[in-house]
């Protein structure tokens, strides 16, 4: 296993990428991610099998180290496996743009046979072409993602058909969109000076900038298209002198238990030199409210 054998994968950006701050959005960053293994997976000859007859994700873990800004040139991303397991591999990912490294982050997948409804092992030519793609990384710090066990802020998230992928489920990469809504939801309810830019509350916009540092992500049940609003559940686990950490799940409004678990870190700019600022008082008692 090498430092250095990763498939370099080149991926193109839309500027539908770019958020209201000027820079490519965690959502947007997560479908590079599914991009660039799409493409390691389609280089061999028996791995796009392997896309037809069924892979889910099972986590992300991601750490945002500097904003992607909008390019015509294509975006360097280079992916490895970094695990290998029986019925289940990882894939690592660094994204980097003008030399400088802007995403690290892993994906856990799974061989799923979705007529059995129920994962596979992978087979010896998978197991193969996986091996020669190995790769080492530097573990992330870890960031648990604890059970709200029915608790938080409670925001609805409408499906739309385009939320379906090839597989007939919401996609992976939409549903961090719906904890994106619940976290959106929640901070400003509970301090609208938290809104992010282009948001306008009560008549004011919001005077803070927020950037995602570190997101982890845990798929537990396949989310199906349904025209009912699912519902997230989001609450602050921790405040910081700069940062909020929230977790989110997205459940079914009936059921308490979730279908899919996360959390984020999110760090106070300010919007004119990017640099982490303090909390403002006001926010820190807001946030402290929503604590669990």
């Amino acid at each position: 296993m090498g430092k250095d054998n990763w498939f370099p994968a080149k991926i193109q950006l839309r500027y539908t990428d770019i958020d209201a701050q000027g820079h490519v959005n965690n959502v947007s960053v997560v479908e590079l991610m599914q991009q660039a293994r799409t493409q390691i997976l389609e280089s061999g000859s028996d791995q796009q099998s392997l896309l037809g007859s069924g892979v889910v994700v099972t986590s992300h873990e991601i750490t945002y180290h500097a904003p992607i800004f909008y390019s015509p040139n294509y975006l360097d991303v280079k992916v490895g496996v970094s695990k290998v397991g029986g019925a289940k591999f990882e894939m690592a990912y660094r994204i980097t743009q003008n030399g400088r490294l802007c995403v690290s982050a892993t994906t856990s997948l799974c061989p799923f046979d979705f007529d059995a409804q129920y994962p596979r092992r992978l087979n010896d030519s998978e197991r193969a072409f996986f091996n020669q793609w190995r790769v080492e990384r530097e573990p992330a710090e870890a960031l648990p993602i604890p059970d709200l066990n029915g608790g938080g802020h409670k925001t609805a998230a409408q499906p739309r058909w385009s939320d379906i992928d090839g597989y007939g489920h919401v996609n992976n990469v939409v549903q961090l969109n719906y904890l994106m809504l619940g976290r959106i939801d929640t901070t400003v309810s509970a301090d609208p000076s938290t809104a992010r830019a282009g948001i306008n509350v009560e008549g004011q916009e919001g005077g803070l900038s927020w950037v995602i540092a570190r997101q982890d992500v845990q798929y537990i049940h396949q989310v199906a298209y349904r025209p009912e609003p699912y519902e997230v559940r989001t609450a602050v686990t921790k405040v910081g002198n700069k940062s909020l950490t929230l977790a989110a799940e997205l459940c079914s409004p009936e059921d308490v238990n979730p279908l899919t678990r996360g959390q984020v870190v999110l760090v106070a700019v300010d919007p004119k030199t990017g640099k982490s600022i303090n909390l403002p008082e006001t926010t820190r008692e807001a946030m402290n409210e929503l604590l669990v």
